[in-house]
């Protein structure tokens, strides 16, 4: 007895659909643009279902839009970088049709360029210890210089363009600055909800994302995974996607 022609369809669709899965990780792990270490503190694990046996980890980066409450990490972000990669800016932020221009706009798929371990966080670092009080997003209480020195995440996200050779080429060094795919889109600060105020000109910079930002960790490696510190080696190949290659513990941080 035939197969209804209708299942037939769908699972030729599921056939489908799965050789391009294939195809596109094996085209993206055709080649390695970079190869980098980090740790547990920039790929932490995050909470999961106790009965959920896969390994999953979260690049934990610095520069996402008031993701810890103000735009510090973002400055580079601004009108300038905003037009060069392709939005139009000629409505100033302070303007009344500034919410409904910016605010309607789409994103647009980016390279971002991410630091580890670098001048950025060598900055931000100066600037917690003039400035102890540094409030975590997950804690009330505010952390000590010597606390976020010792467990923050030292990933910043630095740069963006449309063209990932125009970043290669700006930051060549890819033990120490990763090229990945990402998101922005333009924003007044009225967007997140904080209102304009006479004592604060509204600021005009963009909401970013990382795409890929969860790495899968296969099998042998997600066997009897450490659950506090380990190092994590990837690679980012031909289509800037990430994929683990190898874990390690540390016998001291």
């Amino acid at each position: 007895m035939r197969a209804p022609f209708g299942v037939m369809i769908a699972a030729a669709a599921v056939v489908v659909s799965n050789s391009f899965v294939l195809f596109h990780v094996a085209s993206n792990r055709s080649s390695s643009e970079a190869e980098i270490t980090l740790t547990s503190r920039e790929l932490p694990k995050p909470h999961r279902d106790p009965d959920d046996t896969s390994v999953e980890l979260r690049l934990d980066w610095r520069g996402a839009a008031f993701r810890y409450g103000d735009l510090a990490n973002l400055k580079w972000l601004n009108r300038a970088k905003l037009e060069e990669i392709g939005f139009d800016c000629n409505v100033p932020q302070d303007a009344k049709e500034a919410d409904k221009h910016y605010r309607h706009m789409l994103s647009r798929e980016v390279f971002v360029a991410v630091e580890y371990d670098g001048a950025t966080w060598r900055t931000f670092l100066d600037k917690v210890r003039l400035a102890p009080a540094e409030r975590s997003p997950y804690r009330s209480e505010p952390e000590s210089p010597e606390t976020i020195e010792r467990t923050y995440s030292r990933l910043f996200a630095i740069d963006a363009s449309r063209d990932a050779g125009t970043l290669r080429r700006r930051y060549p060094d890819a033990t120490k600055v990763l090229i990945l795919r990402g998101k922005i889109r333009p924003f007044v600060d009225s967007d997140f909800g904080y209102a304009a105020r006479k004592e604060r000109p509204r600021i005009l910079s963009g909401r970013l994302e990382l795409l890929n930002e969860e790495l899968n960790v296969p099998l042998p490696f997600s066997r009897g995974f450490p659950e506090t510190r380990y190092d994590v080696r990837f690679r980012i190949g031909a289509h800037f996607e990430p994929w683990v290659t190898g874990i390690e513990t540390p016998a001291r941080r």
